[in-house]
């Protein structure tokens, strides 16, 4: 049966520790070493003791030698580029690793990945460290920086920005007058709402006008080095002004039987420019509507787009018609011989 083990270290034993536990098992542990310490060599020696049989003794070399570095090169796979937001993980690498250099090099499998990977590097980082961990435990745990591409993010507008109110138009007014509030932009990576930032209209010195609702705006972000400023449209609500009229246009006289269409309107001043117009052309004064009832007229801007049609009163003057005569249906009536000078003729008046 069993005995007792003994246990010895020589040559260079100052690079472990060994014992014994419980009369059975071998343990030992190496020391932390130096750079000096490698090609040290120590040996355990246990002798097991037993009754029935011989001693028996068991020899451990313990040698320390030096993990192999490898040669490799890294790169970023097909040189593509990470958008600011997106963490290094979603950019591949691809790497080469080998034992040795030359037609003899040994290729040395592992995994290659980024220090890292989580990481989410700013536009201004140009580098990040890999590391290669090979499948063998004789070679080195490899680590080293290959150069990054990071782009500007494109902010998303999820809400554009409103002008409060509504807009009358003015010729002397510009966008840039105009007031926007609101607005709301999110990271395109994470959809996380952006702080900061404003939006402004892309050319402030266009005059909006009733006849266009969209306009164009601008996102820049409080963060410029990492995202890029962005374009919005914008509505707009632009109100027609309404013109004043400063003098009534003067109305050219009618005959009696003549509609207001055969009145001209001239003179006339309002604040933009354009025409007067009979409102119902139709109508036709009678002579004790001459200079008296008032008729509607109706002031057409030029520019209709921006400008609304503004109504006003003005008079007319209405001459009686003077009629005539058809001579060559004129004939004398009969007469009786009374020695007077007049007598009834009969005929057709013309208007």
């Amino acid at each position: 049966g069993f005995c007792k083990a003994t246990i010895a270290v020589t040559g260079d034993s100052s690079i472990l520790i060994a014992k014994i536990e419980g009369d059975k098992i071998l343990k030992y542990e190496v020391k932390p070493l130096a750079d000096s310490d490698i090609g040290k060599t120590a040996q355990i020696t246990v002798t097991v003791s037993m009754y029935n049989y011989k001693d028996t003794t068991y020899v451990l070399n313990v040698q320390i030698v030096d993990i192999k570095n490898l040669n490799g090169s890294v790169a970023v796979d097909g040189n593509k580029e990470l958008i600011y937001g997106q963490a290094l993980k979603e950019l591949p690498l691809n790497g080469t690793f080998t034992d040795g250099t030359g037609e003899g090099a040994k290729t040395v499998t592992g995994k290659l990945t980024w220090t890292n990977q989580e990481m989410k590097p700013a536009v201004s980082v140009t580098s990040a460290e890999w590391q290669f961990v090979p499948d063998s435990k004789e070679y080195k745990t490899m680590r080293g920086r290959t150069p990054i591409t990071v782009v500007k993010a494109n902010p998303d507008i999820t809400e554009a920005p409103t002008v409060t109110g509504t807009v009358t138009y003015d010729p002397a007014g510009k966008l840039s007058d105009l007031t926007l509030t609101g607005g709301t932009a999110v990271e395109p990576i994470n959809h996380k709402e952006l702080a900061g930032g404003n939006f402004r209209f892309a050319d402030g010195d266009i005059i909006p006008t009733a006849d266009r609702s969209e306009y164009d705006v601008i996102y820049t972000p409080a963060d410029t080095a990492n995202y890029n400023s962005v374009n919005a449209k914008v509505k707009v609500t632009v109100k027609k002004a309404t013109p004043a009229i400063t003098t009534l246009p003067t109305a050219a006289g009618l005959v009696f039987g003549q509609n207001l269409g055969n009145s001209s309107l001239t003179g006339g001043v309002a604040s933009v420019s354009g025409k007067f117009n009979w409102s119902s052309k139709e109508i036709r004064p009678e002579i004790k509507d001459s200079d008296t009832t008032e008729y509607e007229i109706t002031f057409v801007p030029d520019d209709s787009a921006n400008y609304e049609s503004v109504t006003a009163k003005a008079k007319v003057h209405v001459d009686k018609k003077i009629l005539s005569w058809d001579t060559a249906s004129l004939n004398v009536l009969n007469k009786l011989e009374d020695g007077s000078s007049t007598a009834n003729l009969g005929g057709t008046l013309k208007q």
